[in-house]
């Protein structure tokens, strides 16, 4: 779904849903989203879910989550931000609003788990690279990579490798029994 977002401007990710019609019903004790739970629409998807699911099943909602407290991290945010045109990310929030009223699911529970990823100044201008929202190449890709070279030079001092710190986030609900 990304290379469609990005082919298409008017392309709007809240068509999409999870279609496993080849699962049976009650055939799977886990479901997880691992960064994909935003291109859903959840309106459609929480019933795929529940019906897939066993009567004892979960579903996790996973994201890894940049930490704003952190200063490099926070420039890297805002690099990409203003880098691309519908960052995907700013919508996560809201996106997990339909699970968190839904009657189908119950105890959700959340925990964070923070890690960091250390990475050379090739690595960070890579990282931005990778992600699906992030253009691939002109004006707009080569100033993301001068402002991602300024900020690592400003806070790699006398290392090789800067730190962007993450917050994984993780979401988990049971099935309810109703």
């Amino acid at each position: 779904m990304a290379d469609t977002h990005d082919n298409f401007v008017d392309f709007d990710e809240t068509h999409y849903y999870l279609s496993s019609k080849d699962l049976p019903e009650s055939s799977v004790n886990l479901v997880t989203c691992f960064q994909s739970f935003h291109w859903f629409n959840p309106v459609l998807t929480l019933p795929e879910f529940r019906r897939i699911l066993q009567p004892s099943g979960k579903l996790a909602i996973v994201w890894n989550l940049r930490d704003r407290t952190d200063e490099l991290t926070l420039a890297y945010t805002q690099i990409a931000k203003t880098g691309s045109n519908r960052h995907p990310a700013e919508k996560r929030d809201r996106s997990i609003e339909p699970l968190l009223a839904s009657s189908d699911f119950t105890n959700i529970q959340t925990c964070d788990f923070v890690h960091k990823q250390d990475v050379d100044l090739q690595g960070l201008i890579g990282r931005a690279k990778s992600a699906s929202y992030i253009p691939k190449s002109g004006p707009q890709l080569q100033k993301i990579i001068s402002d991602l070279t300024e900020i690592y030079q400003s806070h790699c001092g006398n290392k090789s490798f800067v730190s962007l710190v993450y917050k994984t986030r993780v979401y988990l609900a049971e099935l309810s029994n109703t």
